[in-house]
């Protein structure tokens, strides 16, 4: 008599792999240095990622969605730590926040905000 054929058994189910929580860590920006201008205030800052490179930097005066692009100080974002360096002139006078971003190479964020006073000359 032959032999009765029997089934596989199915491989068990794996979970799909999840991004390691280093590579969702969000770039940190510090060493966040503030100098009144005439009508502003020049910005400087250091960014680091742990994970990867920092990839841009942007800031917005005043608002979370008109955003402006900053240069790394070597003039390129190419490398883990980065420095920023940026001047704001022409605000009315008064008080203003200056919002930072960062982002790597891996998309994450960074936020950072400078409060600056314009007075009158």
């Amino acid at each position: 008599m032959p032999k009765p054929i029997r089934a596989a058994k199915a491989a068990p189910a794996r979970a799909s792999p999840t991004p390691s929580s280093s590579i969702t860590r969000p770039p940190i920006i510090g060493d966040l240095k503030s100098t009144k201008t005439a009508s502003g205030a020049r910005i400087d800052a250091k960014i680091v990622d742990r994970t990867g490179c920092v990839a841009n930097a942007e800031y917005a005066i005043d608002s979370k969605d008109d955003w402006q692009a900053i240069s790394a100080s070597d003039k390129m974002f190419d490398s883990p730590e980065e420095a920023i360096s940026f001047t704001v002139d022409g605000l009315s006078i008064g008080a203003h926040q200056i919002m930072l971003r960062a982002t790597d190479d891996h998309g994450n964020q960074a936020f950072e905000t400078v409060q600056v006073t314009v007075e009158k000359p």
